[in-house]
């Protein structure tokens, strides 16, 4: 079946998309879209890397300095930095709204 009423199973991502909202990495919004060519922010992407492999405790503090210990993907952030996923942009920030596409 579709994994949401704007994804059907001709898409060309639709099997990755579906694995992804079944395992909980990404979300379908709350009118059943998942508005797969919408901008998603680079936090998002750090988000789902970090579910993916079952939220681990980051080993330090994130190193950004536009992300603050109340940000709600710190954690996230953290560990993505510690662990060389991400890096920050040559100013030393992560620009965590940055846009990139969700598929």
């Amino acid at each position: 079946g579709m994994v949401a009423h704007d994804v059907s199973a001709a898409h060309p991502f639709a099997q990755e998309i579906g694995w992804a909202v079944r395992h909980r990495l990404v979300l379908v919004h709350a009118d059943g879209s998942f508005r797969p060519s919408r901008p998603a922010r680079r936090q998002e992407l750090v988000l789902a890397l970090h579910r993916a492999i079952g939220s681990p405790a980051p080993a330090g503090r994130a190193p950004f300095h536009d992300v603050q210990d109340w940000h709600p993907s710190v954690e996230a952030l953290a560990w993505a930095a510690g662990a060389g996923v991400v890096r920050g942009m040559p100013d030393g920030t992560f620009r965590p709204s940055q846009p990139v596409t969700r598929q």
